[in-house]
């Protein structure tokens, strides 16, 4: 997986400003923020959405949203109401391969928008396994429930089939490949929500 400096960046600049804008300004609060964006936000973006952008042979690279992060830190800092629009993969709409240009097909750009979705709900069910057949202490129980709670919150949300996000290029390129993973967001949503 190839990084620009830019990217490096933007990346810890929407993290930090997202730390922020969920933890306040104390360091403790900060840092289990960050310990749940990692596995979160992050995944998302790289794991999800880049590296599979990245294997259909596009170029991709993340850009933070300033307006979206300016938004969700004044709403962080002075209400309880959130908005969370940190930034975007963008993803080239040309495939590279062995020197051939070609579109990046809508199939591909489907793959590649279901990818962070996905990475999302494998996330909150592994927290999900380990709260409920591992022994945790009190600490990595929080620490599992809130990346559990955010990780199929954030599913959800991008699974909505709604321009520009990831559910309406899903559900354009293939209405199971949304359905199925939009059942699994809501099941468990309504778990950590309810």
């Amino acid at each position: 997986m190839r990084f620009s400096r830019r990217e490096i960046i933007h990346l810890a600049i929407a993290t930090s400003v997202l730390a922020i804008a969920f933890g306040g300004t104390s360091p403790e609060k900060f840092l289990i923020i960050l310990l749940v964006l990692v596995p979160t936000f992050l995944f998302h973006e790289i794991l999800g959405h880049k590296l599979v952008a990245q294997h259909f042979g596009c170029e991709a690279e993340f850009f933070m949203f300033v307006p979206g992060l300016i938004i969700a830190l004044i709403l962080g800092v002075f209400s309880n109401f959130l908005i969370v629009a940190p930034g975007y993969v963008l993803i080239s709409s040309v495939v590279k391969r062995k020197g051939y240009y070609r579109p990046l097909t809508t199939s591909e750009n489907g793959m590649i928008s279901l990818a962070g979705p996905a990475v999302n709900i494998v996330v909150g069910a592994i927290m999900l396994f380990l709260l409920l057949f591992v022994d945790l202490s009190d600490f990595l129980y929080t620490l599992c429930y809130i990346i559990a709670k955010f990780s199929f919150a954030l599913a959800f949300f991008n699974l909505l089939p709604i321009p520009p996000l990831d559910g309406y290029k899903i559900f354009r390129w293939n209405k199971a490949a949304w359905i199925i993973p939009l059942i699994f967001s809501i099941i468990g949503f309504y778990l950590f929500f309810s």
